[in-house]
């Protein structure tokens, strides 16, 4: 049997290529780690902005339903034909005047970010009773903005005081930093130039004016765990309900 003997003794490796190969492995690794912490990082910080700008758009939702129906009056239907009989239909005290109008911005904590209005909201006919105020407000409960809403009222609602306002956004989880409501084409105030929505229309000439109420609105917050996620939500809400005024 023939034994072939290597001429060439084999090395093993040095102590510096091995610390040479552990500090690229160590790179290598804390690369990986970073990739996966940014990548872990970004997705938490789209799923935190969907949930705001989902919040944020189901409290708009909520108002927007709600304005829309302002100034409903369950004996509208009597008045078809004739602007007047709005006058006399029952309320409680014979004149829906002071229920049936404008949207009342304002007159709150801050201007513009509190609005009420009336509508008959269980169709019997007599705004008068429990339920035919409605009104949103931003608030400051715990240092956070909230957005609230009542429902329950049959007088004026006080948009600075009051135990009848109940919260539509978590102060835990997002922080409303500003609610704008407003009857111009321009709710932040960009322009100096006055845009109005609501608008007047004279539809029988020099006896009766159709008011037309629109009012926009622009609401901006932030996640209360990272405040430099920021969303902002806007809308312009057309009331579906006109009513009828004597023309000057």
């Amino acid at each position: 049997m023939i034994r072939i003997h290597s001429t060439q003794r084999q090395r093993g490796v040095s102590l510096l290529e091995m610390m040479i190969a552990m500090a690229i492995s160590l790179i290598v690794s804390l690369a990986m780690v970073l990739l996966m912490s940014n990548t872990l990082s970004t997705g938490t910080d789209t799923i935190g902005m969907a949930r705001l700008g989902t919040d944020l758009r189901a409290a708009l939702q909520i108002m927007t339903r709600d304005v829309r129906r302002a100034n409903y009056h369950g004996n509208y239907a009597k008045c078809f034909g004739n602007w007047q009989c709005r006058t006399t239909l029952d309320n409680g005290s014979g004149d829906t005047s002071a229920y049936i109008k404008a949207i009342t911005v304002g007159t709150s904590q801050a201007a513009g970010d509190c609005f009420f209005y009336w509508f008959d909201r269980d169709s019997d006919g007599d705004v008068t009773d429990d339920d035919d105020a409605g009104a949103f407000r931003r608030t400051v409960v715990g240092g956070r903005g909230v957005l609230q809403m009542t429902t329950t009222r049959n007088t004026t609602p006080s948009c600075n005081s009051g135990n009848y306002w109940v919260d539509i956004t978590d102060s835990d989880l997002i922080d409303v930093t500003a609610f704008t409501v407003s009857r111009t084409n321009d709710p932040l105030n960009l322009s100096t130039t006055t845009n109005e929505l609501s608008f007047v229309d004279t539809v029988i000439n020099g006896a009766v004016n159709q008011n037309v109420e629109k009012v926009a609105i622009s609401i901006t917050g932030q996640l209360v765990r990272n405040n430099q996620i920021t969303r902002t939500v806007n809308d312009i809400i057309r009331v579906r309900n006109d009513f009828y005024t004597a023309a000057p």
